[in-house]
């Protein structure tokens, strides 16, 4: 019920039926992890799931800030795509702007455990000193 990346998208054209880009299912998340879209479309008849194994991007050679919608927009791009093939509603895959100054980080990531695949990322951000990604 009207979560963004999965039953809810914003569209080109403003008049089009939000219904027929609903998917019906589930936006599963873990620690790091998650799929979105995940589930059926009905009006079209076909499932889609799109994983991803970091709930952020991970690029540390531009502005660390556009990390943050990198997931979206990708996996909205995605299903744009796929709603085209059906000649369906298109959807606005624009990210918001970004007002504050860019953020080029240095970023040294290490591996934690010889027995899982947890990296920890350090970066030079103030408000994001160490953050586990896996």
């Amino acid at each position: 019920t009207n979560q963004l990346g999965q039953d809810f998208w914003v569209l080109q054209d403003k008049s089009a039926d939000e219904s027929a880009v609903k998917v019906l299912g589930h936006p599963g998340e873990d620690w790091g992890s998650g799929c979105s879209p995940c589930g059926f479309n009905p009006k079209y008849g076909f499932g889609i799931c799109m994983a991803y194994t970091s709930v952020i991007g991970m690029n540390c050679s531009a502005d660390f800030q556009l990390n943050f919608g990198a997931v979206q927009e990708a996996t909205c791009l995605a299903y744009d795509a796929v709603l085209g093939l059906f000649g369906a509603p298109r959807l606005n895959c624009t990210n918001p702007t970004i007002a504050h100054p860019p953020q080029v980080v240095n970023c040294t990531w290490s591996r934690q455990d010889n027995n899982h695949s947890a990296f920890l990322l350090e970066t030079n951000l103030a408000d994001t000193e160490t953050a586990v990604i896996i």
